[in-house]
């Protein structure tokens, strides 16, 4: 193709070799000429145009004033203001409204349909002078014409009479374009002087003619110069070709570059993470992205053409959140905003939202909108907000919220504050016993029960594990013993519900009230009073704790029903047998009734499963000696032999557990207990077992001492029992 234009230039060049002077010079003489005849006819028609755009000038004038005065119209039909008061703010606001064009210098003016002036910056002694009666020097009432033009056709109409002009007493003719205002009975019109205007046009057609003609004999004088120096300018040319050529190369490979930006450019769009419209001058969408798609469930189709805040912003405030973010990022007051936008569904969707401007000498042609999902962000920022206040277990209010909420009461004048302080008795001993799933389930049942009694206004915080406090606002004793009450009412239906049986909730309670310069005396006060009455009922409760425990783990574990009963009578001739003290006879017989109490926490279906466990159920049932040890601690009953049950399945090898001590570190209560509950075992049918005669228990007996037993108390075993 290159070469093709080559070619073509490099024929021409020949051409213009060949040709002679004269017949240049005739050629453009015929062409000036022709130039002429259609200068004429261009300014003929040059002159219609001109007339038509002095109308459409008008008019455009006349429209944007009406425009502005709309707002006033709108404000007056709506009823917010007065007709009075519209007319007076309609007439200050276009008495302002002068202007000077390219014709002449103008402005608007009005009147009512009386025919009393309004407007009429150049006659400004006139307005409020009727001119009903007015006639020009031909006799024509201008006025009555206009008003009846305007009521005739109040969306705007044109109409030419003749009329003075301003500071002049020559009359001209003058064509005004007229809209009349209904509303308050009155017009708004502007005009210009025909002849005057003509004038200055004709005279500008006029100088544009002589640079015409002035434009072409430069031209022929130039031309001639380049046909006697032909030679010359051929050379120049071939050279400005060869150039051309390579700047069309260039071009080429600049177009290539382009192409290939903009390929890149409509992946990066199609493909992006972040959801992208592009919209144009007006805030219609032109196209959405896949990710948009995704996002917010429209189809492209339904994209296409639509509003942006009609489609994901329909409502306010979210909706001026739109308007509002486009001004802002105009004016580049800001670019980047988080809010909230709506998918087809009505979903919430919170977003960063950016938006980037398309320009073209400085005006906005327009742009794309980025949106960034944080919605996963936003709701674990709202759960961190909401976890640095509530207490994770029961949903109440924590420690740090209630000790700030504290303070700033303080800072208050608030009369009759109600403070409360409540305790779970026994949690420790619950978690010990049932493990802390069990317990975390007495917190929540508390808790719950806390939030029926006292109301939305009440703060409740959990402040530490089993502990608890309230603040009662508008609050007196007779209001606090009420709720009271209440509160040990509650406590009893709980604990009378069939389900909740295997453990009695149980609660120290205190109170006060106070003013709110007081409430940390007031505070201490509730604390005293709550622990008084924990000490009130801390042995009471422990006992009954045990003895409930004790129950559970005969009904949980049917092994133990005869068991414990065997244990005891084969240890107490053991020891009888060894001379042990008195002392030493009590703490066997106690553990041999209480080892297994650590088996309330273990599960059902390891404590009866008939397969041997696998290692994670025996990893469990080993917890039970631990889990002994914490709950007979907790017992003034069995706190001196919790350090047995800790170590009764300890092994004279040092291979037992949990603390694989041997030998006689091993404590002798538990040597014996570890024998004669090993024999019970494989004498008596258990689910994990085959059953064994005594004959065959006492030869594993044999076997494992000096291994799993202290070879000495074997001794002792098999003189009493291997009979």
């Amino acid at each position: 193709m290159g070469d093709d234009n080559l070619k073509i230039k490099r024929k021409f060049i020949n051409i213009v070799k060949k040709l002679d002077v004269k017949f240049i010079v005739l050629l453009t003489l015929l062409v000036f000429s022709i130039l002429i005849s259609l200068n004429t006819y261009t300014t003929n028609v040059l002159n219609k145009e001109i007339n038509r755009q002095i109308s459409l000038d008008l008019k455009q004038k006349v429209t944007i004033s009406y425009n502005t005065i709309s707002p006033l119209i709108k404000e007056l039909n709506d009823g917010k203001i007065t007709k009075k008061e519209a007319i007076n703010r309609i007439t200050n606001l276009v008495s302002r409204m002068t202007y000077s064009d390219s014709f002449s210098s103008n402005y608007l003016f009005m009147s009512d349909y009386d025919g009393d002036y309004l407007v009429q910056p150049y006659e400004p002694s006139k307005v409020g002078t009727n001119m009903w009666n007015f006639t020009n020097d031909k006799g024509d009432y201008v006025i009555r014409r206009i008003i009846k033009t305007a009521k005739k056709n109040p969306k705007g109409s044109y109409i030419e009479y003749e009329s003075k002009k301003p500071n002049s007493t020559i009359y001209e003719k003058k064509r005004a374009y007229i809209i009349g205002i209904p509303e308050i009975n009155a017009y708004i019109g502007t005009g210009t002087y025909l002849e005057t205007s003509y004038t200055n046009i004709l005279s500008l057609i006029s100088m544009n003619t002589q640079i015409y003609y002035l434009v072409i004999l430069i031209s022929i004088f130039l031309f001639l110069i380049y046909s006697i120096k032909h030679v010359i300018i051929n050379k120049e040319l071939q050279s400005e070709i060869l150039e051309k050529e390579k700047a069309k190369q260039n071009l080429m490979i600049e177009k290539a570059k382009v192409l290939d930006e903009k390929h890149k450019f409509e992946v990066l769009f199609e493909y992006s993470h972040d959801a992208i419209l592009e919209f144009d001058n007006l805030g219609n969408i032109i196209r959405a992205n896949n990710a948009f798609v995704n996002l917010y469930k429209y189809t492209k189709s339904e994209c296409q053409g639509s509003k942006i805040y009609d489609l994901i912003a329909k409502e306010e405030p979210y909706k001026s959140d739109v308007i509002n973010h486009v001004k802002d990022s105009l004016n580049a007051v800001q670019n980047n905003i988080e809010t909230t936008r709506f998918d087809k569904n009505g979903k919430a969707i919170h977003v960063l939202l950016r938006t980037v401007f398309l320009r073209q000498n400085d005006l906005v042609i327009g742009g794309y909108v980025i949106y960034t999902d944080i919605t996963k962000t936003k709701k674990y920022e709202e759960r961190l907000i909401k976890l640095s206040i509530h207490d994770n277990l029961t949903g109440l209010f924590n420690s740090n919220y209630f000790n700030d909420k504290t303070d700033e009461i303080s800072k208050k004048k608030i009369d009759n504050i109600a403070v409360i302080v409540s305790d779970i008795n026994g949690l420790k001993l619950i978690n010990d016993s049932f493990g802390h799933k069990f317990g975390n389930k007495i917190i929540k049942d508390y808790a719950n029960i806390l939030k029926e009694i006292f109301s939305a206004e009440s703060v409740i915080a959990r402040t530490g594990g089993d502990e608890f406090y309230i603040i009662i606002y508008n609050s007196t004793f007779e209001k606090i013993s009420f709720l009271m009450n209440k509160h040990n009412k509650k406590i009893d239906d709980y604990n009378n519900i069939e389900k909740n049986n295997i453990v009695k909730l149980s609660v120290a309670i205190g109170y006060s009230v106070s003013d709110s310069e007081n409430i940390r005396v007031a505070l201490k006060d509730a604390d005293d009073m709550m622990y008084r009455n924990k000490l009130l009922n801390r042995t009471s409760r422990r006992n009954q704790m045990l003895a409930l425990l004790l129950s559970i783990l005969k009904e949980k574990d049917y092994v133990t029903k005869g068991h414990t009963d065997r244990v005891k009578e084969m240890s107490l001739k053991m020891s009888q047998s060894m001379h042990l003290s008195n002392d030493r006879k009590d703490k066997i017989l106690l553990l041999a009734e209480v080892h297994d109490l650590g088996k309330i926490a273990i599960p059902d279906s390891i404590l009866n499963k008939k397969a041997i466990l696998n290692r994670i159920e025996w990893k469990k049932m080993k917890t039970h000696s631990e889990i002994g040890y914490r709950i007979a601690i907790n017992s003034q009953e069995l706190s001196d032999i919790a350090d047995l049950i800790l170590k009764h399945h300890e092994r004279w090898d040092g291979e037992g557990y949990p603390l694989k001590i041997k030998g006689e570190e091993i404590p002798i209560e538990c040597r014996i207990l570890s024998l004669v509950d090993a024999y019970d075992a494989m004498t008596n049918q258990r689910p994990y077992n085959i059953l064994k005669t005594h004959k065959e228990a006492i030869e594993e007996i044999k076997l494992c001492a000096g291994s799993q037993f202290d070879p000495s108390i074997t001794e002792v075993f098999l003189k009493l029992f291997d009979s």
